[in-house]
């Protein structure tokens, strides 16, 4: 298990959100890798469940969003979006389930984990819980 968090870090559109703070670590199946990435270790297959809380107040009035991007690639079905006003402050959240492949090789790649903001914003706050359950 694995939990993060930040505060009041700014982000341009599309740019990861660092992760600067870690709350609670058990085992290995989880690790915070440089500022802004998870990694999921590849000698640990199962299906991890994802949790996301934040509190973000975009640069202008519109929408605010935060998305999960697994190996480079944005995830579907990993999305929080919510209209703002001008100065505004919304609150994201989602839950996903994230499998990982069984692997007998000692090289495999593991499975890397990011968040990203939609649009220039603070993020006032944002919590990340990474959790093994299968």
């Amino acid at each position: 298990m694995l939990e993060v968090y930040s505060k009041n870090v700014s982000v341009a559109a599309g740019e990861q959100i660092a992760l600067k703070d870690v709350s609670i670590v058990k085992g290995k199946t989880a690790q915070l890798q440089g500022a802004a990435s998870i990694v999921l270790a590849p000698n640990r297959c199962g299906v991890y469940k994802i949790t996301v809380n934040a509190s973000v107040t975009p640069s202008a009035e519109g929408s605010a969003s935060i998305q999960m991007e697994k190996n480079g690639t944005l995830v579907d079905n990993a999305i929080s979006t919510a209209d703002a006003a001008d100065d505004g402050t919304v609150a994201l959240s989602f839950t996903t389930l994230v499998p990982v492949q069984a692997s007998n090789c000692e090289c495999a790649v593991p499975t890397t984990l990011a968040f990203v903001s939609g649009t220039a914003a603070t993020i006032n706050n944002i919590d990340v819980v990474v959790d093994k359950i299968v």
